[in-house]
């Protein structure tokens, strides 16, 4: 019996397919941690604007090149999460 999601702990029922626990477990922790690497980013860029002002240079450098691995990080996940939706909900 399909209950609005929850298919009896066997799976998930969405628009278009069928997602097991395992794998939709995994797309909610890809989600999150996309979730935590832009707060990072954002977090950063407020490193990089009070080293700036401050004029340490060399602080707000390090902070750029923290952004920067944290948007490759994203970039990969969100492409991950592509690929995901596209299996399992085309």
């Amino acid at each position: 019996m399909v209950l609005n999601g929850l298919v009896k702990g066997v799976g998930f029922r969405l628009k278009k397919g069928f997602i097991g626990t395992r794998q939709m477990i995994e797309k909610q922790t890809a989600e999150n941690i996309v979730r935590i690497f832009i707060k990072n980013v954002k977090r950063d860029l407020g490193y990089v604007q009070s080293n700036f002002e401050e004029g340490d240079y060399d602080f707000a450098e390090l902070s750029i090149s923290a952004i920067h691995v944290d948007l490759e990080r994203i970039a990969s996940k969100l492409s991950q999460l592509k690929e995901y939706d596209e299996m399992h909900l085309s």
